[in-house]
């Protein structure tokens, strides 16, 4: 049996604040909620109220993406199997 650790962060271009509110968020939202939908709505509302909208957030383990986003607001990590996509536009 294996132990997550915890996110693992592929890249961001987030403040540090803003990756630390990012981290916890995530650690939070895998440990409260256990499918992909409940842990990215955690999330995207999470980032919503504290850095208003329009945040959004796709956790899965086989996606691909192409994002435009506004600047300081690109996050991507994994989180054991799952991968964790948040942005705001």
């Amino acid at each position: 049996m294996s132990t997550i650790d915890g996110p693992h962060v592929i890249r961001s271009d987030m403040k540090v604040t803003m990756k630390q509110k990012a981290l916890g968020s995530v650690r939070y939202a895998f440990r409260k909620f256990k499918t992909n939908k409940g842990i990215a709505t955690y999330i995207k509302k999470e980032f919503d109220k504290v850095y208003k909208p329009n945040w959004h957030c796709v956790v899965g383990t086989d996606f691909g993406s192409q994002v435009t986003f506004c600047r300081f607001t690109f996050f991507h990590a994994n989180y054991g199997e799952r991968a964790v996509l948040l942005f705001q536009t």
